[in-house]
């Protein structure tokens, strides 16, 4: 009985090795686009990881950032943005330094600092030498920071668009998503 059961199990391993050797499952890989504009590391860090891991699993990815990914995949492709200058420390040195400004103040800086941030990746030369190619994306993954601007991204390559937040549910992220905002 117990040998009975051993070729039982061996012919079903057998015909299962067989049915999976037959009936491969194809996967097409997609081209996608990233664009994490924002001259700090600790958002940069969020969506390199992300697409990292997309390259690593076959895609065609395309990342639009200040920072290139050291020891990227084969399938991993950097667009850079050229900051001028050290914009990040300047405006983190100009945030301590008013701190006792109003709120409406800080806003208004921050719209500023954000508005620097998409003018300067729009115009870097790398971004629009993409821009005017004939490239196609099948997905736009985009850090949504005040960058309104950038989702213009999906137009030109007529792609679907994830967006993601590294401060997490917000006022300006709830509005664009439809998601409800929270009293």
């Amino acid at each position: 009985m117990i040998r009975t059961k051993k070729n039982v199990a061996v012919v079903a391993f057998l015909c299962l090795v067989f049915v999976i050797g037959n009936n491969r499952v194809e996967v097409e890989s997609a081209k996608i686009l990233g664009i994490f504009p924002t001259a700090s590391k600790s958002h940069w860090i969020l969506g390199s990881s992300l697409l990292k891991e997309l390259a690593q699993d076959g895609h065609e990815v395309t990342m639009i950032s200040p920072f290139p990914l050291k020891n990227a995949p084969k399938t991993y492709r950097d667009v850079n943005i050229a900051y001028n200058t050290n914009l990040f420390d300047d405006i983190m040195d100009e945030v301590f330094e008013k701190i006792d400004d109003s709120i409406v103040e800080k806003m208004m800086e921050l719209g500023t600092f954000v508005n620097e941030i998409t003018n300067t990746t729009l115009s870097s030369p790398e971004v629009q030498a993409l821009i005017h190619s004939d490239e196609t994306f099948d997905l736009l993954i985009l850090e949504i920071f005040l960058d309104d601007a950038l989702l213009g991204f999906a137009d030109r390559f007529n792609c679907p668009v994830v967006g993601m937040s590294t401060f997490g549910a917000s006022s300006w992220v709830n509005s664009l998503t439809g998601s409800p905002q929270p009293l």
